[in-house]
């Protein structure tokens, strides 16, 4: 299922990154992958700062509504062993913005 108001901030060498890649891949969720060149130093720009802060990836943005998600979320998915975060997933991204 593509979910095209979701990108993904990743690094293709960043072990947390791939977590998050596999996690989705498995859940049959396609969306957009952002790269962010850690040799670079491209999570320490200024335009990075204002996605995330922290300055780390990868971060999970749903574009419709201006949200963010980090690895740990994606994490505590795993763990719990249910569906309902790509329900929630799912449902967020399909939704679209909302109406004022």
């Amino acid at each position: 299922m593509a979910l095209s108001n979701l990108k993904l901030y990743q690094s293709a060498g960043s072990p947390n990154s791939r977590r998050v890649r596999i996690f989705l891949a498995e859940k049959g969720l396609k969306l957009t992958l952002v790269p962010v060149d850690l040799g670079k130093g491209e999570q320490r720009s200024d335009e990075y700062r204002l996605i995330n802060p922290r300055q780390m990836v990868p971060v999970l943005v749903l574009t419709a509504i201006g949200f963010l998600l980090v690895a740990l979320v994606v994490a505590v998915a795993l763990v719990s062993g249910t569906d309902y975060f790509v329900r929630f997933l799912r449902r967020i991204a399909l939704a679209g913005p909302e109406e004022s």
